[in-house]
C-alpha cells in the first residue's frame, strides 16, 4: 500500500491521465545533441523505458540524471510479442514480463504484464493477436513501444 505523498501524487495522477498508464523511476541517462533529446528512465530492475523529447521540454521540466521522472504510455500504443531472445524490431521499447491477466472481448484484449518492481504495463491488441500469440496468465512476453509513445512528467 501506498502511504503519504506517494499515494496523494497516484490518486492525483489517475484522476488527470484518462487511458494513460503510468510509472515512476528516475532519470539514468540524457542525450541531448540535437533537437529531440533521449531520457532514459529506470521504472523497475533492469528496466529502462526510453523517450523522446525535445530539448525545449528537457530544460522546461528541468530533468537531469538522478530526477524523479512519470512515464505515460497510452495503452494503445503498446504491441506485445514472445519474448524470445532473436526478436528483431526497431521500436525503442522491449520491455519483458509476465502476463498478470488478459481480458478478452470478441474484438480486442487488455493484456496487463508484470515488468518488476511492484509495476505492471498495460496493452491493449486485437483479439486475434491475443490468440495468435497464445497470451495467457503467466507467459513470458515483451511490450514493444516507441520512444516518441512515451510523455515524460515531473512531480
Amino acid at each position: 500500500h501506498l502511504r503519504g505523498r506517494e499515494a496523494d501524487r497516484k490518486r492525483r495522477l489517475r484522476r488527470g491521465l484518462g487511458s494513460y498508464q503510468h510509472a515512476c523511476g528516475q532519470g539514468g541517462r540524457l542525450s541531448n545533441r540535437y533537437v529531440i533529446g533521449e531520457v532514459a528512465v529506470e521504472v523497475a530492475p533492469d528496466q529502462t523505458i526510453f523517450a523522446s523529447v525535445t530539448l525545449k521540454s528537457l530544460r522546461e521540466l528541468g530533468l537531469c540524471i538522478g530526477r524523479e521522472a512519470i512515464v505515460l504510455i497510452k495503452a494503445p500504443f503498446v504491441m506485445i510479442a514472445r519474448d524470445e531472445e532473436t526478436l528483431m524490431t526497431s521500436a525503442r521499447n522491449a520491455i519483458s514480463g509476465t502476463v498478470l491477466r488478459c481480458e478478452k472481448s470478441p474484438i480486442n484484449a487488455e493484456v496487463v504484464i508484470d515488468i518488476g518492481g511492484g509495476k505492471t504495463l498495460a496493452a491493449h491488441i486485437s483479439a486475434h493477436s491475443a490468440k495468435a500469440l497464445q497470451i495467457e496468465e503467466g507467459k513470458h512476453v515483451k511490450a514493444l513501444f516507441d520512444s516518441s509513445h512515451v510523455i515524460i512528467a515531473i512531480d
